[in-house]
């Protein structure tokens, strides 16, 4: 575990979040944080933290599957959510609805990162109705 990521998963303890820690060797180190958005809906958060400290990336897994019918449609409010929301960005990854960040400066400051992963999950929760409606239209 770089020393960044015990920074952080400190942080992130002493914050009351829960969290696994993925033994990924020769790989970035991973954190999944899982998150409840509503009675229904538990987001997995992948927090990758890069050995340089130069950048962390967070992955948002919505669990929102897009049947390719929906996909023209989706595709179009998920640019409009791009242009909306200039801290995150939302893409389709094989099926399945993400909203991702790699923009983290300062990677070694666990606060910063925190502070990251809450925009993250706000936004997350923001959209989430919106995107799910517009699957389902």
């Amino acid at each position: 575990m770089y020393t960044h990521t015990q920074a952080l998963t400190l942080y992130l303890k002493n914050n009351g979040i829960t969290f696994e820690y993925v033994e990924r060797s020769g790989k970035s180190d991973l954190l999944v944080i899982k998150y409840r958005i509503n009675e229904l809906t538990v987001l997995d958060v992948l927090v990758f933290l890069e050995e340089d400290c130069e950048s962390i990336s967070f992955r948002c897994f919505t669990g929102l599957r897009v049947p390719h019918e929906r996909r023209l449609s989706v595709y179009e409010s998920l640019n409009e959510l791009n242009g909306a929301y200039r801290c995150v960005k939302f893409y389709i990854d094989g099926d399945e609805v993400v909203i991702g960040s790699d923009t983290v400066s300062d990677g070694d400051s666990p606060e910063a990162s925190y502070m990251m992963l809450g925009r993250v999950v706000n936004v997350a929760q923001t959209v989430y109705p919106q995107i799910f409606a517009k699957i389902i239209e």
